[in-house]
């Protein structure tokens, strides 16, 4: 019904928050070991940590994009999402080129402009949705966590979040043992990842719409 929905929507919200502030602090808290860890090398392990950390102040607001997605995803709607996205991706080229050639920033501006571009993905849907532009409107007022609503996203969610942190963990278990050969490695490695992540994304997709349906 509409009722379930909109607690579904709000729910969804705040724990999307809630969670990404919960793994931002646990993030920075770890992030100093988990490099190390990860066999990054002395030459670049003080650029990696900054650009971690910066990065993970972004967590709560790339949670908020993907779950506000998803709602509008549920409603048949992919092209707000997609135009969301494709504005925030512009951005964040932009912001990469103006803190890194215009201010002269090192990792830390291209870390931050990964997070403004991610913030104003999910202001815009955020924004979107409290003006009703969906078949669920949002409401600060009515932002809270039910509890028959977070079950079912769990019961969908876990399942879904622990498959993908099996590809994960062996993504980590493969990078480390990249760390260990040294920053040049590292480097080409990034650089064919680049290439490697569009072939990724066009076989995430099916897996994506298959998700919807569920």
């Amino acid at each position: 019904s509409g009722n379930q929905l909109g607690e579904a929507a709000h729910t969804s919200v705040l724990v999307a928050f809630l969670g990404g502030l919960m793994v931002t602090c646990f993030g920075e808290l770890i992030a100093r070991p988990l490099l190390s860890l990860l066999s990054v090398p002395d030459e670049v392990f003080a650029m990696a940590l900054l650009y971690l950390r910066v990065y993970l102040l972004g967590i709560p607001v790339i949670l908020l994009y993907n779950f506000t997605s998803a709602i509008f995803r549920s409603q048949g709607d992919t092209k707000t999402p997609l135009a969301a996205l494709t504005f925030s991706g512009m951005l964040n080229v932009a912001l990469n080129l103006y803190f890194v050639r215009g201010l002269g920033m090192t990792v830390e501006g291209v870390a931050l402009a990964t997070v403004l571009s991610n913030l104003t993905s999910s202001a815009i849907l955020l924004t979107r949705l409290a003006r009703g532009s969906s078949t669920v409107t949002l409401r600060l007022g009515e932002l809270r966590i039910e509890k028959k609503a977070l079950k079912k996203i769990l019961s969908i969610g876990v399942p879904s979040g622990v498959q993908s942190m099996v590809f994960s963990l062996a993504n980590i278990t493969i990078q480390a043992s990249i760390n260990s050969l040294g920053a040049t490695v590292m480097a080409a490695s990034s650089a064919a990842l680049n290439l490697e992540i569009f072939s990724y994304f066009i076989v995430t997709s099916f897996g994506q719409a298959c998700t919807t349906f569920v």
